[in-house]
């Protein structure tokens, strides 16, 4: 029964051991993540101060200061580059309020909600059926069939009073009535005898109708 006993009490006091050593580890360990709880508390300080700083850069800073701000203005502005060239690179732009990338059919940031200044769009329109036209480089209207950007059909100028009914140039004492030139002694003449007609003969001889008639035949 003794040796019974010992060995019992033996393995109590092991068990017992081990697990004051497992509370030990676990203090141990819940006492680490403080310290690195605060350790990252340090380190975001450090780096609010050195933000602040750097912001608001005071005079009374040192010359050692005075370079750390430069290299950072320097490493900044390598970022902005790339991040610019990437924006470019997606067809994206950047938002004149926060800087942030945004596309460039946004009608507003989707950072800080600023409105973002958009060129108004003329909407084109069919000239026959006043249809708007769906995409640029249409060529016919989806609604009447015409045919959209063709070339405009030349006019030439029309002269003045073109249209106006021609008149002709009026003639002195146009209109009056025509009447035909008198002669003179025009009966006179007509009653007057009519000379001789000669007649000539077959043998030569020339006789007058009058004295033919009187000869024998």
């Amino acid at each position: 029964m003794g040796f019974l006993d010992k060995f019992t009490g033996t393995i109590n006091n092991a068990g017992e051991n081990a697990a004051r050593i497992a509370k030990d580890r676990s203090e141990i360990g819940r006492c680490n993540n403080q310290i690195a709880d605060g350790e990252r508390k340090i380190h975001d300080l450090y780096l609010q101060i050195g933000e602040y700083l750097y912001t608001n850069r005071p005079d009374t800073a040192d010359e050692q200061i005075q370079e750390l701000f430069q290299q950072l203005d320097k490493e900044k502005q390598v970022i902005y580059e790339l991040e610019s060239r990437i924006i470019e690179l997606k067809g994206e732009e950047r938002c004149p309020a926060c800087g942030a990338a945004v596309a460039k059919d946004s009608l507003f940031c989707n950072h800080c909600g600023v409105k973002l200044e958009r060129p108004e769009k003329i909407q084109k329109r069919c000239p026959v059926c006043g249809a708007a036209v769906e995409f640029e480089g249409q060529q016919f209207c989806t609604s009447c069939g015409i045919r959209l950007n063709q070339e405009e059909e030349f006019i030439p100028p029309r002269p003045e009073n073109a249209g106006a009914e021609f008149t002709p140039p009026q003639q002195e004492n146009a209109g009056a009535e025509f009447t035909l030139p008198q002669q003179e002694n025009v009966e006179a003449e007509l009653e007057q005898p009519v000379g001789k007609i000669v007649l000539t003969l077959e043998d030569g001889d020339s006789v007058s109708p009058e004295e033919k008639e009187e000869s024998p035949e």
